[in-house]
């Protein structure tokens, strides 16, 4: 029997959801920034890149030593991502720095991606959770 919970969201995955959205919002910001020739456009980066590699290593760290106990391929895929976004960031600093639009926004698409399809999973996993442990046994 399949355990499914489609109306609870976790509070985990309710903050997965912003911070994507919230790095959603600094890439916009990047691209309109890098288009205009702003200034800014470095700062703005430097915000992208810091939040990007914080967040992925939290993830590596906390969240995905538990998920992959769920499903380790889905486990490695993710942190598959995590290698290319990593590989992007070094790249997109650069062309940054270059005024070259076309790397940023190949590094959007990725990240874009990859938020979906874990958020899609973090959905699943955080509702399993949240169904496990509102039928575990209070030791009572």
């Amino acid at each position: 029997m399949e355990l499914f919970a489609p109306q609870i969201k976790s509070s985990f995955y309710n903050y997965t959801l912003r911070l994507h959205r919230h790095h959603e919002d600094l890439f916009v910001k990047l691209v309109d920034a890098m288009m205009c020739g702003a200034p800014i456009a470095r700062q703005i980066w430097t915000e992208i890149d810091s939040g990007l590699r914080a967040h992925m290593d939290t993830e590596e760290r906390h969240i995905l030593p538990e998920f992959a106990r769920v499903d380790l391929e889905e486990a490695r895929a993710l942190l598959a991502d995590h290698a290319k976004i990593r590989e992007q960031l070094l790249e997109c600093g650069v062309a940054v720095d270059l005024h070259e639009i076309e790397v940023p926004l190949s590094l959007v698409e990725l990240v874009r991606h990859h938020a979906v399809r874990e958020e899609k999973l973090m959905e699943r996993w955080s509702a399993q959770l949240l169904v496990r442990d509102s039928v575990a046994p209070t030791g009572h």
